[in-house]
């Protein structure tokens, strides 16, 4: 129960350091097994994250784009935990295990080992929509 409401604070933290002033480019409601990512027509290169989901064995990841335009530009990454002592675990991406690009209407599957993964995320051209990530 700690660790979800700290992953809550943490996407909601997130979420208002992406918002700025002009409205919230990506929303991101994710969990260690799923994630939605709201993209709100943004321009190429924007950025975002996603800390901890995680693969177990027999699991393969799928990536269902309903974006209306652009792509996105999805970069599975080692996590790697920086966390110490009592602290709750914290995540930062190590080296890329995998990438995909989805653009409108498109899905995909990645097959990774299993672990835990930080997601890394960039547009491609002006991007609008939505991408559904599911751990299956």
């Amino acid at each position: 129960m700690k660790k979800i409401r700290i992953t809550i604070i943490l996407l909601s933290l997130i979420g208002l350091l992406l918002s700025g002033c002009g409205g919230a480019k990506f929303s991101i409601t994710s969990s260690s097994k799923n994630a939605k990512i709201q993209i709100n027509d943004v321009e190429d290169g924007t950025f975002a994250e996603i800390s901890d989901m995680y693969v177990s064995s027999g699991k393969t990841v799928h990536v269902e784009s309903s974006l209306n335009k652009g792509k996105l530009k999805i970069e599975f990454c080692e996590a790697i935990d920086v966390s110490t002592g009592d602290e709750a675990d914290e995540y930062v991406a190590g080296a890329v295990m995998d990438m995909v690009e989805v653009g409108p209407g498109e899905t995909k599957e990645v097959a990774l080992d299993v672990g835990r993964y930080v997601l890394q995320l960039t547009t491609v051209g002006q991007t609008d929509g939505t991408v559904q990530i599911n751990i299956e």
